[in-house]
Formats: structure tokens, sequence, C-alpha cells
């Protein structure tokens, strides 16, 4: 019939698309521009500012909700918090983060991010530089009186540079992790005529608050430089011993024997006179004064 419409429906179709499309990005545009946002950006801030060592650091996420729906319903938040981009605290409705004591390796570079509860719309913060200011510093170990002789005083002593004015370190002091000196402000460990017992590897730490930092271990060997002995009816004198009583040679009493770590040597009672060939069967047992 000649009187009906022809209509193309591929090209309508088309049209129907396009216009659809357009309407739709006046209708974002319009709620981009005009319907206010949900949440304000948020800013991350610190308390104190600076932090130091040993102490509480505070975060808190701020954000300003700008839309409500009805006044007696106000939109739900989340708050994430990151450090270095790693999560730190996970979403939850609690806008702070704290830690305590906080510690030198807390310094990083902080974020926080909001979230509806329906998780319609994100925003994060800037990143927020920290960097933990030290209450003191690591102690060092060391000793007064060195090489350590039997009878000798030794005194240890353990240095730290504390940055608090308030209050002062304390110490303490072990020996082979073992506690041999209680907590006190002296930063001196004092032994009185050392013995080989006295050997071993000492270190120290030193506390503020709750912040605790330990030494490194310094070896401390008790050795004579030199040790005499005779092999008699008298008292055996030796200021040091070693498993090196097997290299010397046990001769006639009346031998005087000079012996050091390694080696022995004979000072024979009669100056060029040789060594008695014949040998001192008994034997005896060091025992260290």
């Amino acid at each position: 019939m000649g009187g009906l419409l022809s209509i193309d429906t591929n090209h309508y179709t088309h049209i129907m698309t396009k216009a659809y499309i357009t309407f739709s990005h006046i209708i974002y545009l319009f709620y981009a521009n005009f319907i206010p946002e949900v949440f304000s950006a948020p800013d991350i801030i610190v308390s104190p500012d600076p932090v130091t060592e040993g102490t509480l650091m505070s975060l808190e996420c701020k954000t300003r909700v700008t839309q409500q729906k009805t006044p007696s319903s106000s939109v739900k938040l989340q708050f994430a918090f990151y450090r270095d981009s790693r999560v730190v605290q996970h979403f939850s409705s609690i806008s702070g983060y704290q830690v305590f004591p906080v510690e030198m390796n807390h310094s990083g570079e902080y974020s926080c991010e909001v979230r509806t509860s329906t998780n319609s719309k994100t925003k994060m913060s800037k990143i927020l530089a920290i960097r933990i200011q030290e209450l003191f510093s690591i102690p060092e170990i060391k000793l007064i009186s060195h090489p350590v002789i039997p009878g000798a005083n030794l005194s240890i002593t353990c240095s730290t540079v504390s940055k608090s004015v308030a209050t002062q370190p304390r110490f303490r002091f072990y020996k082979d992790e073992i506690l041999v000196q209680n907590e006190s402000l002296s930063n001196n460990y004092y032994m009185n005529s050392v013995q080989l017992k006295d050997s071993g590897n000492y270190s120290c730490d030193a506390r503020i608050y709750d912040t605790v930092k330990t030494s490194s271990q310094v070896s401390v060997q008790v050795q004579g430089e030199w040790g005499r002995f005779t092999f008699s009816d008298h008292p055996l004198e030796a200021s040091s011993f070693r498993p090196y009583q097997n290299m010397c040679q046990h001769f006639t009493s009346d031998d005087l024997f000079v012996w050091n770590y390694s080696y022995c040597m004979m000072v024979s009672a009669w100056k060029k006179q040789k060594i008695p060939k014949k040998m001192h069967r008994n034997t005896h047992s060091l025992t260290v004064a």
C-alpha cells in the first residue's frame, strides 16, 4: 500500500541508542555537578607531632559527611589505614589508629581510606610521612681494663645517648645471657679480683619507659701472661690453665717450669747444666690459684 510509512528498524534502533547514551551522560553530569558528594576527601592527622619512640602514636582519619538522606539517618562510613601501601588496620567504623609503644620501625608513609558501608563510594587521603624520633641509642658495652688477668679488678660500662630529659635510662648486665646485675641507674658493672670462672660473653640492656634496647656481646677471657709452678711438695701455683699440659714433661722436683699457654719452658736450677734424663714419674694436677 502506497500510503503506508516505511520505517528502517536498524536506523531507528541506532537513533534511540544514541539518545539513551546522551541522556545518561546528562544525568551523570547533573549528579556530578549539582548533587552534593556523600563525604569529603579524608585528611590523616598524627598526634603528637613529632612522635618519639616509646610513646603513644595516634592517627585520625577525618572526613566530613556532606549528604544525609533524612534528618534522622546519617551516612555510615568505614575507615582503613595503610603504612607504605600495606594495610595496618582493615575497614571498620573506627576512624582512629593507635600504636603503643611506638618503635623506630614504625616510621613510614601513612594514609587512610574512607568508604560507605555499601561500598558505593571510596576516597583516599594524601600520604603523611612519619619519622619516629629516637628516644635513646642502642647501648654500647666496654671493658675498662684489658687484657684481664686473675686477681685483677674489672669494670664493664654500658653507654647510651638519651634524648629524654625527664627520665634517665636504667641498666642491666648479663653474662652468657644470664642476669648478673639487676636493673639500676648505674651503667657500671664491677668485679673485684676476677677468676677464670668469670670468663664469658657479657652484654647489657638499657630501658626507658617500655622501650628496651640490648647491646652486642663482648667476650671476657681471664688469662695470665705467665704461669709458674714447681713439682715439689709445696702448693702448686698457676695464674692460668689451658689444655696444653700434655705438651709439658714432668722432671725432678728441683726443676722450675715457666708455662705460657701453648708451650712450656724449663729453667734448670743449675745454669749450663743439661736437663736430667731421669723423669719424675709421679704427676701433679694443676690447681688454678
